[in-house]
């Protein structure tokens, strides 16, 4: 008998990504968005992970999160500041260099995965109108 394909993987929890954020754990974080997990989830009190790892000192953590986290810049709902600037305050400007060169890259470069996904919907809609055009041909 053959054996039962296995279930596809769950996108790990909101919370364990919180939970990674709040450890600083960067290379569990890089681990759980390369699974699915969103950074762009919001905690109870509306703030985003960069927000908990930030307010926790997390500089390796913020940087690991800022790659998915749009807009980058978005003020925490609890401290009404950016991740960038709380992380100041916590660890002091040169250490924060890292989340602010994160900052800075990603308001200079298209988002990526919107590109990729405005590319491929403009494919899709091509072949459509190729289709159409090839039944108003045979008619």
């Amino acid at each position: 008998m053959a054996a039962a394909a296995a279930a596809p993987a769950r996108p790990p929890s909101a919370e364990a990504l919180f939970d990674l954020a709040a450890a600083g754990d960067a290379a569990g974080i890089r681990e759980a968005l390369g699974n699915g997990a969103n950074a762009m989830t919001e905690n109870k009190s509306g703030d985003l992970p960069i927000h908990i790892a930030a307010a926790a000192g997390h500089v390796e953590a913020c940087a690991a999160l800022a790659a998915h986290t749009r807009p980058i810049g978005r003020l925490s709902r609890t401290s009404k500041k950016s991740a960038y600037d709380t992380l100041v305050e916590v660890v002091g400007e040169d250490r924060a260099k890292p989340l602010k060169d994160a900052e800075e890259h990603a308001d200079s470069t298209p988002i990526s995965g919107w590109l990729d996904e405005f590319n491929a919907s403009a494919s899709k809609l091509e072949e459509r109108i190729e289709r159409v055009e090839k039944v108003m041909e045979a008619l």
